[in-house]
């Protein structure tokens, strides 16, 4: 799975602490002060980088952002030069201060590194034939996401995170089926469906120089049950739900990051639970595999759900993505 390459941290116990630098590379000299709910924070930068700054609240387990509510030296391209500025603040972004375990990071992303490309993780699904709602269905072979896509590569092509339960390894959950297609631009049209210039997998292609697209429901439902190799259970990988799915009963209403679950027959994981995921129609699209608050009939592998392509769960619709090569 995809991570950013974290150049320089800094840790504070509170964010009213003294912070601890690590540096490395060409971040270095970093000081950190509190001043009228702002956090000040001074580095010396060797060469040009794009600059972003992350929260965590829970001691560095998970982190939310690129930050937003920051000024100074944050951004793409920031030059060189010793006590650059940034100053973030706190109550615009979080609408509070004192909380407990608080960490902060500056991440500094250098010239070369920008420019590599995101490939997720992909798993072999071999052709075949099953039966769909009482027909038969022959697929060609595709590759699909062993993840539901993660925050982090969300973030790393849209340069924003729409999500409700932040985590860079937590998959995006508040997303759309036009959010991932697009709506307006330029265009590309992969096995029938259009994706637009403005849109998450056009974005995608024209940096990997692949063809990503959402899997059909015909697709999504033949690996979720494990392709050749199923074994025919009722949830993917298991006929007992909680060994490969967050759900209602296991979740604590959140949603959990990707892979910490049991794969299915073919190393896939989270086709039950975590986030519904988007797949797509030639004219519409289509929701599958439910989510951390369905319940265990909504999880299953045949189970689909309906819905407008403008529909924006809170905290529950994400996808994955497939790849014919």
């Amino acid at each position: 799975m995809y991570k950013k390459k974290i150049i320089t941290t800094i840790l504070l116990c509170t964010l009213a602490g003294v912070g601890v630098t690590f540096a490395q590379n060409h971040v270095s000299n970093i000081k950190v002060q509190l001043h009228d709910l702002m956090l000040i924070v001074t580095y010396d930068l060797a060469t040009r980088s794009d600059i972003e700054l992350f929260v965590s609240f829970d001691g560095g387990i998970t982190y939310r952002g690129p930050l937003q509510h920051v000024s100074g030296a944050v951004g793409k391209g920031i030059y060189p030069e010793k006590s650059k500025i940034l100053i973030w603040n706190i109550v615009d972004e979080v609408g509070y201060v004192d909380y407990p375990n608080t960490m902060i990071k500056i991440v500094s992303l250098d010239d070369e590194y920008r420019h590599q490309t995101i490939d997720p993780d992909m798993a072999f699904v071999q052709g075949g034939t099953f039966t769909m709602r009482s027909r038969s269905v022959t697929l060609s072979s595709f590759n699909i996401g062993k993840y539901e896509v993660t925050q982090a590569q969300w973030v790393a092509i849209m340069g924003t995170n729409p999500s409700r339960f932040k985590g860079d390894n937590k998959p995006v959950d508040m997303v759309r089926w036009s959010d991932i297609v697009g709506t307006s631009g330029d265009y590309m049209m992969i096995n029938g469906v259009i994706y637009f210039e403005n849109g998450f997998i056009y974005k995608l292609n024209k940096q990997t120089g692949k063809r990503y697209r959402l899997p059909s429901e015909a697709e999504w439902e033949y690996a979720a049950r494990g392709g050749n190799q199923s074994k025919g259970n009722i949830y993917s990988g298991s006929n007992t739900i909680g060994d490969v799915a967050w759900y209602s009963r296991n979740s604590r209403r959140s949603t959990h990051p990707v892979g910490t679950k049991a794969p299915n027959e073919l190393g896939i994981y989270d086709m039950s639970g975590n986030v519904w995921e988007w797949c797509s129609l030639s004219k519409g699209s289509v929701l599958r595999g439910g989510s951390y608050f369905s319940s265990p009939q909504g999880c299953r592998v045949f189970y689909n759900a309906g819905m407008y392509a403008h529909d924006r769960c809170f905290g529950c619709y994400g996808f994955r993505i497939v790849i014919n090569e």
